[in-house]
């Protein structure tokens, strides 16, 4: 009888998806867990605060889309706190207490802060100001202690080959919740649309609220998380060494600064692209409607995805999702108001199929070549350079639409709205470091293999 039990018990214990998140002789699992419902609380909190309905509370303010594009690049350049985070955490033992307070600070400042902006002024150049200032301080205290998130995700992430199989399950289980949130988010923008501005307004507020509540139980959940000792500096880290040091290693600095390109180029058209949309017709409670769309397609595409990846490696499979993501963006031109409430929906559902894939790729990507030693100083470097580009890429698209504002540009008989022609630059700028990515695949396939060797010994 007990070896009957005992091999009843056998299959399951070798599985992976229970070995990641319910193996009882795995102490670190319910950090894994913990770093799970983050994410799904982050999700649901976006839903809400986020989006769409983000850009709607700012229109019902008064906003235009040139003084989005401000509001978007000023706190972006707030996250070069990041600089000093390895100064912090170097000789912090325990940092859960700290790391706790500043969650629930950015997110008091980010979320409900900005949303009483409009209840306590009624200039809009004031409200602009406002706002703009929470979300910077916000992005000051996330900058500061983000590197201690990282850190300690990465002393519960498993090291037996089955890191990439923890990024799909999460993003898989996540999707099937942010599905079914994305779709009661429609309704309730489908709700709002019908009422007043001034009842929209008040609505958007307590959104917000909610928003913030979900923090507030992702924070009961890491509470009762532990830590482990984390790896510390062999040398004395300087603050020049938060750059110099991860300069020095050849494959992480590569990496991180290809990974660069990608957010200058993302970061193009952020102030800008859902501000076009609402001003093509297209309402905001369709935009949540598709917003439900990428937690379907990576409940249905994970499984795909992930045989792709282990078949191809993190190099290769991020360098084939690239190339797909970037033709398609060369689509989004043809949007105008006269096709907008069907060609935009096409092409979202085409690039979220490719995202799936190009997520998994990319969260291994980040942790890849980074070295066991100094994680919180390599992930500042990484975090500075993405700041540093996100805030070029969005301050250079928010200029751009101030000095284009109302002009429209002929291009191969086809009349472009300044906004499209941005849309033109980003496509031009994927497709680029899709090209740059294939002369460097060899050498990150090439280094992929041996760091894999030496994790294998």
């Amino acid at each position: 009888m007990k070896h009957q039990k005992s091999g009843t018990r056998g299959p399951r214990r070798s599985n992976v998806f229970y070995r990641l998140f319910f193996n009882r002789g795995d102490e670190r699992c319910y950090g894994r867990f913990a770093f799970f419902f983050d994410t799904l609380m982050m999700n649901f909190s976006g839903v809400f605060a986020g989006g769409a309905f983000y850009t709607a509370f700012l229109r019902l303010n008064d906003i235009s889309m040139a003084d989005v594009g401000v509001m978007t690049y000023m706190p972006i350049i707030a996250n070069l706190s990041c600089l000093f985070t390895p100064l912090i955490f170097r000789k912090m033992k325990r940092r859960k207490a700290v790391l706790m307070l500043a969650r629930i600070s950015y997110y008091l400042f980010n979320l409900v802060g900005v949303a009483l902006v409009p209840f306590l002024v009624q200039s809009a150049g004031m409200r602009i100001f406002l706002m703009s200032f929470f979300l910077s301080f916000a992005n000051v205290i996330w900058g500061l202690f983000a590197g201690g998130f990282a850190d300690w995700e990465l002393n519960v992430l498993p090291q037996d080959g089955t890191r990439e199989d923890f990024f799909a399950y999460r993003s898989l289980i996540c999707s099937i919740m942010t599905a079914i949130t994305q779709f009661l988010a429609g309704l309730a923008a489908t709700a709002l649309e019908a009422t007043a501005p001034e009842t929209q307004l008040t609505w958007l507020f307590w959104l917000r609220l909610g928003g913030f509540l979900f923090i507030l139980l992702d924070v009961v959940v890491f509470l009762r998380a532990k830590e482990y000792p984390y790896p510390q500096s062999e040398t004395n880290l300087k603050f020049k060494d938060v750059l110099l040091v991860p300069m020095h290693h050849k494959a992480f600095r590569n990496a991180m600064l290809w990974h660069s390109g990608i957010s200058f180029g993302g970061s193009l058209i952020t102030s800008s692209w859902t501000y076009y949309l609402l001003d093509c017709g297209v309402k905001y409670s369709t935009l949540s409607f598709l917003s439900a769309i990428p937690p379907v397609c990576t409940l249905l595409l994970t499984p795909l995805s992930l045989r792709i990846f282990k078949k191809m490696g993190c190099v290769n499979s991020s360098f084939l999702f690239r190339v797909i993501e970037a033709t398609l963006f060369f689509g989004y031109i043809f949007i105008v108001p006269a096709t907008a409430y069907w060609l935009y929906p096409l092409l979202h559902v085409l690039i979220q199929i490719s995202s799936v894939g190009l997520g998994i790729a990319d969260m291994n990507f980040i942790y890849l070549f980074m070295p066991k030693k100094d994680r919180v100083t390599y992930y500042s470097f990484y975090y500075v350079t993405n700041t540093i580009f996100s805030f070029l890429g969005a301050f250079v698209g928010a200029q751009y639409i101030i000095y284009t504002e109302g002009k429209t540009f002929q291009l191969f008989g086809i009349t472009l709205a300044n906004v499209q022609l941005l849309r033109l630059l980003y496509a031009i700028c994927f497709m680029a470091l899709a090209i740059l990515f294939a002369f460097m695949r060899k050498s990150f396939a090439r280094q992929e293999k041996e760091l894999i060797l030496q994790e294998q010994t």
